[in-house]
């Protein structure tokens, strides 16, 4: 019985280097965004200052702040469909309240406000857009984005540096709105990153798993060497999570599967990969 697989395109078409090249640069670039690392010719994580500005990531992959939700789910919906021409969407995401028109200049007062909202995200920072937002009322930001706003603009430099609240959107505001973009087709799907927990039940064609150390509740090493020695009577629990996790990571593809360890493997935990995914399939990424 014999298998169809997908196969790369010419590794040697990007500068050679045997079958496994490709693929090996892919799985760098991945790693590099995911993690904020920076390498020559090669982008960083295009939310990397979004990240920085915050000191728990719930508050902006969850966005529990204030600023973030605003702008995820009610600026970036209305731009796009404004942009895409889509005006019965904006109008019904906007609602009527909010766009009080009473003549043709209201009308062309609010067409301009949102052509500028435009420009900014396009080129602007994200407090330039806040600014612009909390100037025109159009699409009005709620109270909690208004408060923080005015706090800011008469706030001291001593003031800011004593409140984590002001600390984390000034932070915020200095960043370039194209990440708050990038940070929106995350959170909305509109990538191709997505975390293990969240494919439960998805099929993809490829799938490239990033396993690393960054939530306590995993470690995959532990995980492997448990699998191929036994599991201690007091880590059942733990080894059947990360065991749940790794099948639903590892079930998603249709076609090819690529597993990256951002973690360090000892022998033994290399040697339940080998007799899972057979030892020409485990390979060091030198240099990485």
């Amino acid at each position: 019985m014999t298998s169809k697989r997908k196969q790369l395109s010419n590794a040697f078409s990007t500068g050679g280097g045997g079958p496994h090249f490709e693929s090996h640069v892919q799985a760098s670039y991945v790693t590099l965004m995911l993690t904020g690392g920076f390498a020559p010719c090669l982008p960083c994580w295009p939310v990397s200052g979004i990240a920085k500005s915050f000191r728990y990531n719930d508050a902006f992959i969850k966005k529990e702040s204030a600023d973030i939700k605003f702008l995820v789910e009610v600026v970036e919906p209305v731009s796009r469909a404004f942009e895409s021409s889509r005006y019965g969407e904006m109008l019904s995401l906007l609602g009527n309240a909010s766009l009080n028109i009473r003549s043709l200049d209201d009308k062309k007062s609010r067409a301009g406000q949102l052509a500028r909202l435009a420009e900014l995200r396009k080129s602007g920072s994200i407090g330039d857009v806040i600014t612009h937002l909390t100037e025109t009322g159009f699409p009005p930001p709620p109270e909690a984005v208004a408060t923080v706003a005015k706090r800011l603009k008469t706030a001291s430099e001593e003031e800011v540096k004593e409140s984590r609240t002001l600390t984390e959107a000034q932070k915020l505001r200095d960043c370039p709105y194209s990440e708050l973009i990038a940070l929106a087709d995350y959170i909305d799907e509109r990538t191709p990153f997505h975390t293990k927990h969240g494919v439960k039940g998805a099929e993809f064609e490829n799938v490239l798993v990033v396993c690393g150390r960054g939530w306590n509740h995993y470690n995959w090493n532990a995980f492997l060497e448990w699998a191929k020695n036994g599991v201690p009577q007091d880590k059942t629990e733990a080894y059947e999570r990360n065991r749940n996790l790794f099948y639903v990571a590892c079930s998603r593809p249709k076609t090819n599967l690529a597993l990256l360890f951002t973690q360090e493997l000892s022998p033994e935990a290399l040697e339940q990969l080998a007799a899972w995914f057979g030892g020409e399939n485990v390979k060091a990424l030198n240099g990485i």
